[in-house]
């Protein structure tokens, strides 16, 4: 085979000869997951066990592992990467014992996109507009995904959950709640691992201390703990969580306002979300709107959510609650919306991957 590329399992000091009839026979079972090729092996050689297997690969590019973990006198496995999108591959497996190499088993390989598995899966005709066929993972809660084949690039969504709202309370109004922070990639350089997927949840309108704030999302590769992305939960508006000004989180939730004195509003995180708004005099029970993913909360207005297609519809995740007088961000009700004036509750987030396959 021209431009090949070996990869090999040894045991033991052996040489790789020409084919021998005392070497083993040609390996059985051959299965392919995703980019993986496992093997049984065939008859032993009259010269002993096998104490090696070899796989070519031609046209030669792509790097090989194998694993290392089976006994070669059982068969083996090996893990191809670096494949070119819609390339046919030619693949050769023998084994090899003290008498020399034995008869290859062939077989082909090719590898058109991605393939993976994980929370509630769609696919998406005309992905938005372009005529691609692609896949959608959505995750509402926590759970695994497991990448299979990584040919392209993945797209990924990260966003927290949203802060709870204040209410009416000892002539004070109570501010709405932050977005849960927003993070994306359109371009994540995934890996055939599997990836725990971590949904935050919503801040509970009108209570104290730390249950109004929204909790934090997260998309993490799991033998490493690399992580791919990690959100910042909403912060409370003001009257909840024990203060009268709003909560810092990955949007800041809005101030109170008050006859005796307003709060100001939470901070928000750069690149995740935006701040929000102090109380707002002009109004009766002016009190401050949460900050959203795309813009900061505006007099007793939530913050915009932040626009992103990677459903194949263009939605508006993450934005603010509004406080008494006011209305909430653009895109209110979707994943880590902050919790509206009147003890609402912010929402829960979410992580979405996709990717295309057609």
């Amino acid at each position: 085979m021209a431009s090949t590329n070996r990869a090999h399992l040894y045991l033991g000091d052996i040489q790789i000869t020409g084919i021998s009839v005392d070497a083993p026979g040609k390996p059985t079972n051959i299965v392919t997951d995703g980019t993986k090729i496992s093997w049984s092996a065939g008859t032993p050689g009259r010269a002993g066990p096998t104490l090696a297997w070899c796989v070519d690969i031609s046209p030669s590019g792509p790097t090989l592992e194998m694993d290392g973990t089976k006994n070669p006198t059982e068969g083996g496995s090996v893990r191809l990467k670096n494949l070119d999108l819609g390339t046919k591959y030619d693949i050769q497996i023998f084994g090899v014992n003290k008498a020399g190499r034995g008869e290859a088993a062939d077989t082909t390989f090719e590898i058109s996109y991605n393939k993976a598995s994980g929370g509630q899966v769609t696919d998406v005709l005309n992905y938005n507009g372009t005529g691609q066929k692609w896949r959608i993972h959505q995750f509402d809660a926590d759970g695994t995904f497991e990448v299979q084949a990584a040919v392209l690039p993945f797209r990924v969504l990260c966003v927290a959950g949203g802060g709870g709202a204040s209410s009416s309370a000892q002539s004070f109004a109570g501010g709405g709640g932050g977005a849960g922070g927003m993070l994306s990639l359109d371009s994540a350089s995934l890996i055939e691992r599997s990836y725990s997927a971590v949904i935050g949840g919503g801040g509970k309108g009108g209570s104290a201390g730390h249950d109004a704030y929204g909790t934090d999302s997260s998309f993490t590769e799991n033998l490493t703990k690399t992580v791919v992305l990690s959100t910042k939960g909403g912060g409370c508006g003001g009257g909840c969580g024990g203060s009268r000004s709003g909560g810092s989180g990955g949007s800041g939730g809005g101030g109170s306002w008050g006859a005796n004195g307003g709060g100001n509003g939470g901070s928000g995180i750069d690149g995740q979300g935006h701040n929000g708004c102090r109380d707002y005099s002009g109004y009766v029970w002016g009190s401050g709107g949460g900050g959203g993913a795309g813009s900061a909360g505006n007099h007793t207005n939530g913050g915009s959510g932040r626009s992103n297609d990677i459903t194949g519809t263009e939605v508006y995740y993450a934005p603010g609650g509004n406080g008494q007088s006011g209305n909430p961000g653009q895109g209110w009700g979707s994943p880590g919306s902050g919790g509206k004036y009147g003890n609402g509750s912010g929402h829960a987030g979410v992580v979405i991957v996709a990717y295309q396959i057609g």
